[in-house]
C-alpha cells in the first residue's frame, strides 16, 4: 500500500530550518491499523525551493517504516 499522511501524527509538509549545512526535521509515525496487511513502508524526503515548484533542492535516501502489529 501506498504511504500516505494517515501513516503518521504529524504534518507531511512544512518549513525546514538549515543550520551549518544540517538538516533537521522530526516525524512520528502513526499505529498500523491494518494489523499487519500493510507491511513495512518506504518514503523519501524531498526538499523544494517552494511547495508549488517542481524544482527540487534535495531528495533523501529512503527511509523505511518497518510494520511490527
Amino acid at each position: 500500500m501506498p504511504i500516505d499522511q494517515q501513516d503518521f501524527i504529524t504534518p507531511l509538509t512544512g518549513n525546514l530550518i538549515v543550520s551549518n549545512g544540517i538538516v533537521r526535521f522530526t516525524v512520528q509515525s502513526n499505529t498500523d491499523l491494518n494489523m499487519g496487511s500493510e507491511g513495512n513502508e518506504n518514503f523519501v524526503l524531498v526538499l523544494k525551493v517552494r511547495p508549488d515548484s517542481n524544482s527540487k533542492i534535495l531528495t533523501s535516501l529512503p527511509v523505511t517504516l518497518i510494520d511490527t502489529s
